[in-house]
């Protein structure tokens, strides 16, 4: 498994096409932006992408996961709107651009309506 900064040095590699790729400091992570939208996020070990409820159920069928967050209380969280990618994309840098380009899409959607 890569560690935080290799992933996301992968990501910044793998999602070039989609404008300059930054990435900053978060709370459960470190977020993903194309041109100033963040569409993803680096956290557990894994890329997570902003995901619309359509590409939440697609990636929830392939077995992947809602983006969750554990507190020192004994609660826990989950951010259902950040899904992390199937593993086989990490091998497949075309399917991972097509699920990175969702992504981007619905996250220029949401910051359109803010």
């Amino acid at each position: 498994m890569k560690d935080t900064q290799q992933l996301v040095d992968f990501a910044g590699e793998q999602f070039s096409s989609l404008g300059k790729i930054t990435a900053s400091w978060m709370l459960l992570g470190i977020a993903l932006h194309a041109d100033g939208v963040r569409f993803g996020l680096v956290a557990n070990g894994k890329i997570h992408l902003f995901a619309d409820p359509k590409m939440a159920k697609e990636l929830d069928f392939l077995g992947c996961q809602a983006l969750g967050a554990s507190y020192d209380n004994g609660k826990s969280q989950r951010l259902t709107s950040y899904w992390n990618v199937p593993d086989s994309t990490m091998q497949t840098p075309a399917e991972l651009l097509k699920w990175g380009q969702r992504a981007l899409e619905f996250a220029r959607t949401q910051q359109k309506k803010n």
